[in-house]
């Protein structure tokens, strides 16, 4: 059964009420807070959050089922490409296919490319 505790947002440091289990450690309390919160630190933290499940969602569905290996990469390239650690990671998939996982100023993109060349010798 929930009750009501005070949870501190962790980016602005406002106070507030948030329905919680009676047994959740002050932390978890003020993890509620913090995503409650409509400061810009924490709509920001929110947005990354969405992001990188999304991020996951997409290399799950595009990639994964032929190359669980690059997915892994590519899982483990989130958080830095986030924090602008580096740009871009690019894997030759071996089979003719170009895996690529880069940061855009909209969010992470996920792009499959696969080259197709038709040559002829006469």
């Amino acid at each position: 059964m929930g009750c009501i505790k005070v949870g501190v947002c962790e980016y602005c440091g406002e106070a507030r009420n948030v329905e919680a289990e009676e047994y959740d450690t002050e932390r978890r309390v003020d993890q509620l807070a913090t995503e409650q919160c409509g400061c810009e630190g924490a709509t920001a933290e929110r947005k990354k959050r969405e992001q990188r499940e999304n991020c996951r969602k997409n290399i799950e569905e595009m990639i994964a089922g032929e190359h669980p290996e690059i997915a892994e990469i590519f899982e483990k390239c989130i958080e830095p490409l986030q924090e602008k650690v580096f740009a871009s990671m690019t894997v030759d998939t071996g089979d003719g296919k170009k895996a690529k996982i880069k940061a855009t100023r909209d969010g992470l993109k996920i792009e499959l490319e696969e080259k197709k060349k038709d040559e002829a010798l006469a």
